[in-house]
C-alpha cells in the first residue's frame, strides 16, 4: 500500500491554526509546514522533500529534505506494538530573514513523499514586500 499525503498546511511557527496570509515586517519570517500522512509504514524511514519557490518567477527560495521513522523514534503508541502501518503529522519549520523574500508576494510550497505531491500557497504582504 502506498503512503497517502493527506493534507499540507502552513501555520505561524509553533502554532496550530492554518494561515493563508503572512504579514512581513523586520522580524524573521517563521512558519511551520504541517504534513499529514496516512498508511505510513512504521518501520521504514521516509523522506519528505520540501521546495519553496516564488510563485511568479519559480525562483527556488528553499529546498530540503526531512526524514523520519516512527518505530525508530519511539512514537509507536502502547498497545499498537504489532501494527505495521499508521498515520503521522510532521511540522517542518521554515525560517528566513525578510531580505531573503524581498519582493515576493506569494510562496508556492511543494511537498513530495514517495511519489505523492501536494502544493500550497502562502500570500505575503508588508512594507518589505511592497
Amino acid at each position: 500500500m502506498k503512503i497517502f499525503l493527506n493534507t499540507v498546511f502552513i501555520t505561524r511557527h509553533k502554532e496550530r491554526i492554518p494561515i493563508m496570509f503572512y504579514k512581513i515586517n523586520d522580524d524573521p519570517f517563521e512558519v511551520d509546514i504541517h504534513v499529514q500522512l496516512i498508511d505510513v509504514e512504521v518501520s521504514k524511514t521516509h523522506t519528505i522533500h520540501v521546495k519553496v519557490t516564488n510563485k511568479y518567477t519559480n525562483k527556488i527560495i528553499f529546498e530540503g529534505n526531512q526524514s523520519f521513522n516512527i518505530e525508530a523514534e519511539g512514537q509507536k503508541p502502547e498497545g499498537y506494538e504489532n501494527v505495521n502501518r499508521g498515520i503521522a503529522e510532521l511540522g517542518i519549520p521554515l525560517s528566513m530573514e525578510p531580505d531573503e523574500i524581498k519582493g515576493v508576494n506569494t510562496l508556492n510550497i511543494e511537498v513530495t513523499i514517495e511519489g505523492s505531491k501536494q502544493n500550497v500557497q502562502l500570500f505575503l504582504a508588508g512594507d518589505v514586500n511592497g
